[in-house]
């Protein structure tokens, strides 16, 4: 497999890329800095990029909490997609493993976002290394057991905040995905702004 591009390493942008923002420099300079381009100029440029990028793989990384056995499953089977039902399957695994009591398990189970629609069956991911994103953008994942979705509702609560918390390993996984898939307005947006803090574009 072909080398990963890595967000903020303009090393490994692709000469095709570098060129493309060289030659829309004006127009992302707008966009990013004053906002005050016209949404169908700037949809051109991403639809463009896209093409520019499709056969290409980006670095990401996602920070989660996880038991044990969740690491071995994801290691043999994969991450999946996460909703209300495999939430609930998770849950009842602690159960199973005596983590937590019937009636945490349930507060869990009946207390929780994973089925609201920006998080039911999907994945997000930093597009920076954990330790550059800093404290704040990912302290909460490693923080609590179970995702956004689950500690959301429960970091503040004396009782199933602290069982969160106890629960096992931090994990950070590092995944490598095609650029396309993953082109949605707050990665571009931040492509952009690294394209933009270069001096010259002569360092691209």
């Amino acid at each position: 497999m072909q080398s990963a591009v890595i967000l903020d390493d303009k090393s490994t942008w692709p000469p095709e890329l570098s060129d493309f923002l060289k030659e829309n420099r004006e127009e992302i300079y707008e966009k990013v800095c004053h906002n005050r381009l016209h949404d169908l100029v700037w949809d051109s440029i991403y639809t463009r990029l896209n093409k520019v990028m499709k056969s290409y793989f980006l670095k990401a990384y996602h920070c989660t909490r996880l038991t044990d056995r969740e690491i071995s499953f994801i290691k043999n089977e994969g991450m999946k997609l996460q909703n209300l039902d495999s939430l609930v399957g998770r849950v009842d695994e602690l159960l199973k493993e005596n983590l937590v009591t019937e009636n945490v398990a349930e507060r869990l189970q009946t207390k929780n976002q994973s089925n609201h629609e920006h998080r039911a069956k999907k994945l997000w991911f930093c597009f920076l290394k954990p330790k550059e994103a800093g404290e704040n953008g990912i302290e909460r994942f490693l923080r609590f057991w179970g995702g956004e979705a689950l500690y959301g509702n429960h970091e503040h609560d004396a009782e199933t905040g602290q069982i969160l918390k106890k629960l096992e390993l931090h994990v950070l996984s590092r995944r490598i995905f095609r650029f396309f898939s993953l082109m949605i307005g707050g990665f571009q947006m931040r492509f952009h702004t690294f394209f933009l803090m270069t001096k010259s574009t002569q360092d691209l």
